[in-house]
């Protein structure tokens, strides 16, 4: 008898320790320690540290001087807000300077390595030759080329010989990017977040649960008003002009969307011809992408079908350079 009693009192007692209040103090603790492990795994991939931008009086730019890693990319952008390693204002004696315009074809964002943009391919390209060069990228992802314009017009050619534009199908159809985007885009902050789980909820998870689309202005369809190439190209011409009263030659890359376009093909083709008309009419050296990444792999070397992965970044890098090269003899040479 005293055995059996003694029996239902441990019973009892592991009935005891588990109470619904430690119940609930036990799952808590699951809970806690659940949070904070995805925490520290979302700032191993950098979610945390975002890349941060500012209002500008032509809209917005990447903020100067920032130094990330994030999903095990790096995104340096130097003291003018370009992702361009440190620089003088003027070039050194004797270097070729190349500034490119351009939005987030040409930034590639964090998704893309420091490296693995096609302004550092090009200047990797560059400097395996006998000449000395440096290529500056002032980009920010969403921009039109009214902002490239403002940037222009803010900034200058920081001496550069010549100023490349990157022009993407879309950018025929798109108007100015605000100034009001910073902040209000999830993809646009200008503050980190305190959490990396924050950012999670905020960036990627919430805009999904709101079947939101948060593409950047740059990315999304090609909706703009009929007249909006013409507007488009005007901006263009603008900018020439602007470089070559600093005394640069303008030149313009192409890069079209591979395969089928959003927008139909007689109205890309349309706005495509108008650019080239005007470019050639005013002598302004251009090349489109297309021949070469239709014979290298198309589709393939895209992404998500506008911005070209590391691969296809090479292939636009070496398009580029071949511009320059057909650009040559208007290049005004280095001073030494």
């Amino acid at each position: 008898m005293d055995s059996w009693l003694s029996l239902r009192r441990s019973l009892s007692f592991g009935r005891v320790a588990w109470k619904p209040g430690r119940r609930t103090l036990a799952l808590g603790c699951m809970l806690i320690a659940l949070l904070v492990t995805c925490e520290l795994a979302g700032r191993a991939f950098g979610l945390h540290t975002p890349v941060l931008y500012e209002t500008t009086a032509y809209g917005y730019r990447v903020r100067p001087n920032q130094d990330i890693l994030r999903f095990g990319n790096r995104y340096f952008s130097n003291e003018f807000g370009m992702r361009s390693e440190s620089i003088t204002r003027l070039p050194s004696p004797g270097v070729l300077r190349v500034l490119i315009l351009g939005d987030s074809i040409t930034n590639g964002g964090a998704i893309t390595d420091q490296m693995d943009t096609y302004p550092q391919y090009l200047q990797r390209q560059l400097l395996s030759g006998e000449r000395k060069a440096e290529v500056l990228n002032a980009s920010a992802p969403g921009w039109a080329i009214a902002n490239e314009a403002g940037w222009l017009r803010t900034n200058g050619t920081f001496g550069a010989q010549v100023v490349l534009l990157t022009i993407g199908t879309s950018d025929l159809f798109q108007d100015v990017a605000e100034a009001e985007i910073v902040d209000r885009h999830p993809s646009f902050p200008s503050q980190a977040p305190v959490l990396a789980l924050e950012e999670l909820w905020q960036r990627y998870v919430m805009p999904r649960l709101l079947r939101k689309s948060f593409a950047d202005p740059g990315a999304g369809e090609m909706v703009g008003s009929p007249s909006m190439p013409g507007k488009a190209v005007a901006q263009v011409l603008s900018i020439t002009e602007l470089v070559r009263g600093n005394g640069a030659v303008p030149v313009v890359l192409y890069v079209e969307r591979p395969g089928q376009l959003k927008r139909s093909d007689r109205e890309a083709a349309e706005a495509m011809s108008l650019l080239f008309v005007a470019l050639q009419q005013h002598r302004i050296s251009y090349r489109s992408t297309r021949e070469v990444v239709e014979q290298a792999g198309g589709a393939s070397l895209f992404r998500d079908g506008l911005h070209p992965n590391a691969v296809g970044n090479r292939l636009v890098a070496q398009a580029a350079l071949e511009l320059l090269a057909s650009a040559n003899a208007a290049i005004p040479p280095a001073v030494e």
